[in-house]
């Protein structure tokens, strides 16, 4: 799984036409990096499966809404995680 959120991050920075792209032969598309790290049809399948919320309760007035469960769990976490580090 991290290999996979890394990738994510990285499309995030590195842009080309559609993520399948990394795994191109073209010098220009190809990533090495993504290339050697995990194969495409292992991306896919893991993107296919990957849901973080009910698309039955879509919110249109946000824009994470399919992230927002994680993203409020990490939040959660990382609050947590400050306290006890700073013993406050």
């Amino acid at each position: 799984m991290k290999v996979f959120i890394v990738i994510l991050i990285l499309s995030g920075y590195n842009t080309v036409p559609g993520q399948k792209r990394f795994w191109e032969n073209a010098s220009d598309l190809r990533n090495d990096l993504v290339y050697n790290a995990m194969r495409r049809d292992r991306f896919v399948q893991i993107m296919k499966c990957m849901h973080c919320a009910d698309n039955t309760k879509i919110n249109p007035n946000d824009k994470l809404f399919k992230l927002r469960p994680l993203l409020d769990k990490l939040k959660k976490k990382f609050i947590e995680n400050w306290k006890k580090q700073n013993n406050v």
